[in-house]
């Protein structure tokens, strides 16, 4: 019962890591449509747009899984310097330990979701005319 909670609590996490890094890059893309329309004009190929945005996505979900890994780590040690004086008074917790799957498993999965989530964006960045991008309004 308790792991099929945790499935579903990872699986809400993927889907909110999914939603977050696609809501990011479509902004970013907003945001750059003149820069790309220029890009494109200057001569840079569509499938390197498309990388381009990728690679900002990836960037972007990188730098959150670091954040949240070192916040991770301190989180845990403060809880284990409980635990520990917890045990001290005579009270037995059982304390976690950070798993190196967990860590590699976790940065995978940030890079998947940060290529998956960005596709859609990276999608209708490269798809972009430079003419229609350099005319459009701010």
């Amino acid at each position: 019962a308790i792991y099929s909670w945790l499935v579903l609590a990872i699986a809400v996490i993927v889907v909110g890591m999914l939603l977050g890094i696609a809501n990011t890059s479509f902004l970013t893309v907003n945001q750059r449509v003149r820069e790309i329309g220029t890009l494109r004009a200057l001569g840079i190929s569509r499938d390197q747009v498309r990388k381009l945005v990728q690679w900002d996505a990836l960037f972007v979900g990188m730098m959150g899984w670091a954040i949240g890994f070192l916040s991770g780590i301190v989180i845990a040690s403060s809880i284990l310097n409980v635990v520990y004086e917890a045990e001290e008074l005579g009270i037995i917790l059982a304390p976690g330990r950070a798993v190196p799957f967990l860590v590699v498993g976790s940065a995978v999965a940030v890079i998947v979701a940060a290529l998956v989530g960005a596709e859609i964006p990276a999608r209708k960045a490269s798809a972009m005319s430079p003419m229609d991008a350099l005319t459009s309004p701010l």
